[in-house]
């Protein structure tokens, strides 16, 4: 699995002090500010999400995904690749406060690469359980390019989260620690970021 650190003491020393809760209030997708997801009322483990809204006829529509090899993709009818990003982002947030477990794959426990996983599964994109292996699924992406939605990887390909905009992304940081949202102009992310890649894309 990946989301190792390997990193020395000051090393994580480091990230612990420049790793702070984002602010209270966070930009949605539709560009609301609306309060921080988990902050007053968190989700429990156990408690499972809606899905994506379904459209009108309630019929899918089948995505394309640059990729190494077959990944199945559905979405419903008339949702542009923007919106399956925004599903993306609402379906991450509904795990913050999820616990980290390396190796975990389910809201009991995530790591980085099984919570980005696992959220896409959500929406119905298959990727692997694996930083290295994600990062070679879609297209490149630069920092000053991303948008909702989009991989953000860090840390030699060590470690990723799913951005929702605004500077801010969200994954399952660490032994210890839970499912956040993170800015990324926090020193560690900062001098360690690898790039971003986009993965849904509209037939």
């Amino acid at each position: 699995m990946s989301c190792s650190s390997a990193l020395t003491d000051g090393e994580e020393d480091d990230r612990l002090r420049d790793e702070r809760p984002a602010a209270g209030v966070f930009i949605d997708a539709q560009d609301n500010a609306v309060a921080a997801p988990g902050a007053a009322n968190p989700r429990r483990v156990d408690e499972r999400p809606a899905g994506p809204a379904r459209s009108p006829d309630g019929s899918l529509k089948a995505l394309a995904l640059a990729r190494p090899g077959a990944v199945d993709v559905a979405i419903k009818t008339r949702e542009t690749a923007e919106s399956v990003h925004s599903a993306l982002v609402r379906m991450a947030l509904t795990y913050v406060g999820s616990p980290y477990r390396w190796g975990g794959l389910t809201p009991a426990g995530f790591d980085c690469s099984g919570f980005v996983k696992y959220v896409h599964a959500r929406v119905g994109i298959a990727i692997p359980h694996n930083v290295a292996a994600q990062y070679r699924y879609g297209t490149p992406v630069s920092r000053d390019q991303l948008e909702p939605g989009d991989l953000v990887f860090f840390d030699h390909l060590r470690h990723n989260g799913i951005y929702i905009g605004r500077g801010l992304f969200i994954h399952a940081t660490r032994t210890g620690d839970s499912v956040r949202i993170s800015n990324l102009d926090e020193r560690w992310y900062r001098t360690r970021w690898v790039g971003g890649r986009r993965l849904a894309g509209e037939v």
